[in-house]
Formats: structure tokens, C-alpha cells, sequence
């Protein structure tokens, strides 16, 4: 029989759909689409002349950047949306509804809109053709076409990645996100939607530092500063926008039991002075205990944390961010190098 959680269907995006859709496995697509363009790369090559002439590696690592992402990107799909399945479930608790109701509620929630997609797509394929120009002198037609409709596929799917990301932080109404039965001594179990966070802010950033295996010269580059510029930014703000929601019920949560903790206090403070100096020694000691009690208490309370994550995601985060600044300064090192020994 299946759990209450389990019975939740997810909404998806079009990318997502396209990849479980039909017999053909997500791997399989996506190595498809990888072999189109190297072909269409060989292709381009050869008729300028690139495969014949002198091995060039400014020319390979650029013309071979979008397959690789275009690779990247959609083979982290699956795994995206498994983690954010698992968010999903954590926020089930918080919302005091029947399964059906629920799952209305996901169905209608303003998130992975169709025309969107698109639209986002079509976009960030224009802004491809545009960051590209300043390439284009460098190359013969045929690279330069070849460019162009990689570039064009490259730059769609970070368009709609962006979008898909940023729409996912709305993944429930907030006005449906109550804490009913939250544990504030529990919170751990909402640490999913802080994984899932996690885990689209690392895609973006390793994205990031990937790409700049193939960047041989970004200082020259206009598409390099606008697409770093945009998957630098994206994480961040995803990683704490996807949890405001969360953060809300958790702070909420948090307040009520420090109101009730706070009214104990005073309570037992108010006996504790009403008892007097004429009180019994072991009456005494229990009011002090009861009091000592609700202090240690209130302690306990105000450390709970606000944020569905732990250290350890707060650690990770941090380490993934300086990847991208590591990837940089070990090439330029490598580079170095390499030109040294060759003088």
C-alpha cells in the first residue's frame, strides 16, 4: 500500500517530459543530441579546412563547449527532479489538507508554465546568436554557422534552465504552508527541500566551472561574461529563494514555542517569588528546578534553526562556490606552466 507521499504526482517540466517520454532511455537522448552536434562539428571542420590544417586547441575547446554542456544540462535533469520529489514530500506535512486536495493544489501551483519554457528558451537561443558575434570574424563559414546553432542550443537550454529554476521556488502557494504539528526539534526532516536547493545551486556552479575548461580566452569573450555573470548570480539566489516558504513555517514555528516556553517562564517566576523566604527547602528546590528547566528550554529554542539546512549542506555550498574559482586559477597555473616549458 502506498504511503500518503508516495501517492503525489509531481509536476514537470518539458525537458524532464521529454527524457522519460518514449522507450529510449534519458541517457540515450541525451547522447543523441551530443552526437548531432559533433557531427555537425566534424562536419563544419572539415569543410573549412580545420581537420587538414595544423591542430588548433583555442579551436577545439571552444567549438566543443556546447556539446559538453548541452550534455551536462540535461543529463542533471533526472536527478534535479528526484530531489526536488523528495521536496515535495517534505512539504506535504505542512500543508493540512487531504491527498486529493493536495495534489490540486500542486497541479495549480504557478510553476513550469508550457509557454514559459518556451518562451525562455527562444530567449536565451536569441541571446546565443547575440553573445556569439564577436567570434564569428575568428572563423569560417562553416565553424561560424556551426557556432551560431550550437550556440543557439547551448544558450536555450541555460535560458530554460534559468526559468525552470527560478519557477521551481514556487513550488507550493505560500498561502498553503502552515506548520500544524511542526517539531521544532525536528526540523530535519525538512532538510530535503535545503538537498534539493543544494543540489540545483551546484548544477549551475559546476556548470560554471566546466564551461571554463573550454574558455581559452575569456577576457575576449562577450558571451563568457554574460553567461558567468548569469550562472553566477542564479545560484545564490535559488538556493535562499527556494526556502522562503519553508524559512516562514520554521521561523513561525519556532516563535510560538518560544511564546509558550516564555509564559512558563513567567509563571514560574511569579511562584518562584510568591513562595517567599518562608518556604520549605525541597518546595523551593522543585521551583528553582521548574524554572531552571524552562531556561534550559528556551535555550534549546532560540538555537532551532530558521533554514531547512544543516552544516553540513551550509558547508558544501561554500565549497561548491570556490569551485569555479579553483577550476580558474589551476588553469591559468597549468598554462603557465605549459608555455614555460615549451620556451
Amino acid at each position: 500500500m502506498a504511503t500518503e507521499s508516495e501517492t503525489i504526482v509531481n509536476p514537470s517540466t518539458m525537458i524532464e517530459s521529454w527524457l522519460d517520454r518514449g522507450r529510449r532511455s534519458a541517457e540515450g537522448k541525451v547522447a543523441t543530441v551530443s552526437v548531432v552536434l559533433l557531427v555537425l562539428l566534424l562536419t563544419a571542420s572539415y569543410l573549412d579546412g580545420a581537420l587538414r590544417g595544423p591542430f588548433s586547441i583555442t579551436y577545439w575547446r571552444y567549438t566543443l563547449m556546447a556539446p559538453v554542456m548541452v550534455a551536462y544540462v540535461l543529463l542533471t535533469q533526472p536527478t534535479s527532479a528526484r530531489l526536488r520529489s523528495g521536496a515535495v514530500r517534505a512539504f506535504r506535512p505542512l500543508v493540512p489538507m487531504d491527498d486529493e486536495r493536495f495534489q490540486l493544489a500542486l497541479s495549480k501551483a504557478p510553476m513550469f508554465d508550457r509557454r514559459r519554457e518556451w518562451i525562455a528558451l527562444c530567449f536565451g537561443a536569441a541571446t546565443g546568436v547575440l553573445v556569439t558575434r564577436s567570434a564569428w570574424p575568428f572563423y569560417e563559414f562553416w565553424t561560424t554557422l556551426y557556432i551560431v546553432l550550437a550556440a543557439m542550443v547551448m544558450f536555450g537550454l541555460l535560458g530554460w534552465l534559468v526559468y525552470s529554476s527560478l519557477a521551481g521556488t514556487r513550488l507550493l502557494p505560500a498561502s498553503l504552508v502552515r506548520s500544524p504539528d511542526l517539531n521544532v526539534f525536528d526540523m530535519g526532516a525538512l532538510e530535503p527541500v535545503g538537498r534539493w536547493s543544494l543540489a540545483v545551486a551546484s548544477l549551475f556552479i559546476g556548470g560554471t566551472a566546466l564551461s571554463l575548461l573550454f574558455v581559452p580566452q575569456p577576457a575576449r569573450l562577450v558571451g563568457t561574461a554574460v553567461m558567468y555573470g548569469v550562472l553566477s548570480l542564479t545560484p545564490v539566489v535559488f538556493f535562499f529563494l527556494n526556502m522562503v516558504s519553508v524559512h516562514r513555517v520554521m521561523a513561525t514555528a519556532k516563535n510560538q514555542e518560544l511564546q509558550m516556553v516564555h509564559k512558563n517562564l513567567a509563571a514560574a517566576s511569579r511562584a518562584l517569588g510568591e513562595s517567599g523566604a518562608s518556604a520549605e527547602s525541597e518546595e523551593k528546590s522543585a521551583l528553582l528546578s521548574t524554572f531552571s528547566a524552562w531556561v534550559a528550554v528556551e535555550q534549546r529554542v532560540k538555537a532551532v534553526p530558521e533554514w531547512p539546512y544543516s552544516s553540513g549542506i551550509r558547508r558544501r555550498l561554500t565549497a561548491v562556490l570556490l569551485l569555479p574559482i579553483t577550476v580558474g586559477v589551476g588553469q591559468a597555473l597549468l598554462t603557465q606552466v605549459l608555455l614555460t616549458l615549451l620556451d
